[in-house]
């Protein structure tokens, strides 16, 4: 899953395990390749604090918590970040497959599925086609196209919301309005999705649209 965030590593120096809600509505079981002792989730791309952590015996490990919304997470050890996931209620499944950030399967829920599934599509493509790595501009083109779609086809999904947040300042203003006004009212209520309404709001401001309203009052 395509990072979108970085946290500070030395909130690892949170050394205990914490532990999961009284009323919990998720739960994440992972398995890793790397040797790692101990996971963290942060539930939330700004949090400051992992809402949940726990130690990984044999490579597998088990989180519960419990999401209000959803909300793009990342889960972290003490070596970085493992891998971003959503966090939403239900039953996630966080595979590693190989060494490579890349080598991550996230699984089991809604908006995890759709976008796990996008990016073996966009992957696929990469093959298809023959993009090479130097080739940034036809990257660039199939990943805003794939946003685009999805954004569309998942509009009460948070994977939507994350493509539209993904295609700030990518697209015309007018065109991210449209995908914006699209989203279901659940997901317009998402901490990332005022995020989207804010960051039009003041591109309208810089743009002249509110001085003009005013002119014609």
């Amino acid at each position: 899953m395509k990072r979108l965030f970085v946290l500070a590593i030395a909130a690892l120096a949170v050394c205990c395990h914490t532990k999961p809600t009284a009323k919990s509505n998720f739960t994440i079981t992972g398995t890793v390749l790397v040797p790692v002792d101990s996971v963290w989730l942060f539930a939330h791309q700004d949090d400051q604090t992992p809402t949940v952590g726990a130690a990984v015996q044999d490579g597998a490990f088990r989180l519960e918590g419990y999401a209000a919304e959803p909300s793009l997470g990342v889960l972290i050890t003490r070596a970085g970040v493992l891998c971003q996931l959503v966090v939403e209620p239900g039953n996630i499944t966080v595979k590693q497959t190989g060494t490579t950030e890349n080598d991550i399967e996230v699984t089991g829920t809604e908006a995890n599925d759709a976008v796990t599934r996008d990016f073996a599509r966009l992957t696929a493509q990469f093959k298809k086609d023959s993009v090479q790595c130097h080739d940034e501009e036809h990257q660039q083109q199939l990943i805003i196209q794939l946003w685009q779609d999805g954004a569309k086809s998942y509009s009460a999904n948070f994977a939507g919301v994350l493509y539209v947040m993904n295609l700030m300042d990518r697209i015309p203003a007018d065109e991210l309005q449209a995908l914006y006004d699209g989203l279901s009212p659940k997901m317009k209520a998402t901490k990332e999705a005022i995020a989207v309404s804010a960051h039009l709001r003041g591109q309208q401001s810089t743009d002249g649209t509110d001085d003009a309203g005013d002119e014609q009052q």
